[in-house]
């Protein structure tokens, strides 16, 4: 298991000059120059967010979609087919398998 590590920056006198270097989640590295900048790596970084939220929102309906097709609809099926099974058995062996057995 590998941990993502950043490095603390240093502070000798060329660092103080030049831009920061920041990294965030798969992020890749961005360049910190000025305050709009600022606003724009805030920005990069709730559209990434609202980007993975969307893609877990997404994977989450799939697998609701998923247990509905693989659970739900083969019981209820199976619920209703006996269900109506029943109830045609007890038709044929009241009307028989003639005209009335189908409303005719």
């Amino acid at each position: 298991m590998s941990f993502n590590r950043r490095r603390a920056p240093s502070l000798t006198s060329d660092d103080a000059t030049s831009s920061e270097s920041y990294e965030d989640d798969g992020v890749s590295d961005y360049t910190e120059t000025t305050d709009s900048s600022n606003g724009d790596f805030r920005r990069a970084l709730e559209k990434r967010r609202r980007q993975r939220l969307q893609q877990e929102w997404d994977e989450s309906m799939e697998q609701l979609q998923l247990i509905f097709v693989v659970v739900l609809m083969p019981w209820f099926g199976k619920f209703w087919g006996r269900k109506w099974a029943h109830a045609l058995h007890t038709r044929y062996l009241r009307v028989g398998l003639g005209k009335p057995f189908f409303y005719l």
